[in-house]
């Protein structure tokens, strides 16, 4: 049998992240935020939304770098793309 997935709530991926490491400095907000912005995958269900708790771990251990390419430019107006 294949690996199954492991779906979560929210809150569930945030009670197994405190499980696995006690002291972990991530929040349940950041883990929103993540979700919200679509850093990682979300799946709605209902009025449910999981995540895949695999993705989620993959995603902490490589996360993606900042982009500073190019500096705010305060006061200068931007072409709209």
């Amino acid at each position: 049998m294949e690996h199954l997935v492991r779906m979560r709530t929210l809150d569930a991926a945030y009670e197994m992240l405190k499980a696995e490491d006690p002291d972990t400095a991530i929040s349940k907000y950041y883990l929103r935020y993540l979700m919200l912005s679509g850093q990682i995958p979300v799946h709605r269900v209902g009025c449910k939304r999981l995540l895949n708790y695999d993705a989620l771990l993959v995603f902490l251990q490589n996360p993606p770098e900042a982009s500073h390419d190019s500096p705010s430019q305060y006061g200068v107006i931007r072409p709209l793309k």
